[in-house]
């Protein structure tokens, strides 16, 4: 099942951050998310999801030495972004098309990707807010090797406490964790777990009030 109201713009903002950062693996997870939705919607949309999809995997496969994989990600990745109208979703495609056909002739191309501009500007992780940290969050829970449900949560729970205020604890807590790195990411990501395992109990305490003896 597909999520209508998913923010497209919020999740291509987010697979940029991981792109700049160089989480090439973990950029595609925000993008293909919205691709879910995208493809039963508009075709520029879901070209250009589907394409810079293919291009993270692409630079993924060779940075790892794949070769072939490398090399068919890259000329599917080009098809797809050819046929996505100038400027659409204001992502600036014109180097990711001149540099898809170096990566796929070369392997030594991975090592120097292009910058990938969305609204005008190379987005970073210090530079998102709620609606595209929480994908990215997610993303690198996974990449880092963490229970992404935990974060997810968190994600959940932040959105939950925005609704009734115009602050959340989670969200800060989110967004610190994707602002962080290495052994900070850790850090942030204890916290981050401590907090939902205190919501989630106090959660259940409360329920437990209206459960019949």
């Amino acid at each position: 099942m597909t999520d209508a109201s998913l923010d497209v713009a919020a999740h291509l903002r987010a697979g940029a951050a991981l792109y700049t950062a160089g989480r090439f693996h973990a950029a595609h997870d925000p993008w293909e998310h919205a691709w879910l939705t995208a493809r039963h919607g508009s075709d520029a949309d879901a070209n250009l999801l589907q394409g810079l999809v293919q291009t993270t995997a692409a630079l993924h496969h060779a940075r790892a030495g794949n070769r072939e994989g490398a090399t068919g990600l890259a000329e599917g990745a080009r098809e797809y972004l050819g046929d996505v109208p100038d400027g659409h979703r204001e992502v600036d495609l014109a180097p990711i098309l001149e540099f898809l056909p170096d990566l796929a002739r070369s392997l030594d191309a991975a090592a120097t990707p292009p910058p990938l501009r969305v609204e005008g500007r190379e987005w970073t992780f210090a530079d998102l807010e709620l609606p595209g940290a929480g994908p990215a969050a997610v993303a690198l829970a996974e990449d880092e090797g963490f229970d992404e449900a935990v974060v997810e949560r968190a994600v959940a729970f932040a959105w939950a406490d925005l609704d009734d205020s115009a602050t959340s604890p989670f969200a800060e807590a989110v967004l610190a964790f994707v602002a962080g790195s290495g052994a900070p990411w850790t850090v942030a990501y204890d916290r981050l777990r401590r907090r939902v395992e205190e919501r989630v109990a106090k959660e259940e305490d409360v329920s437990g009030l209206f459960d019949p003896d």
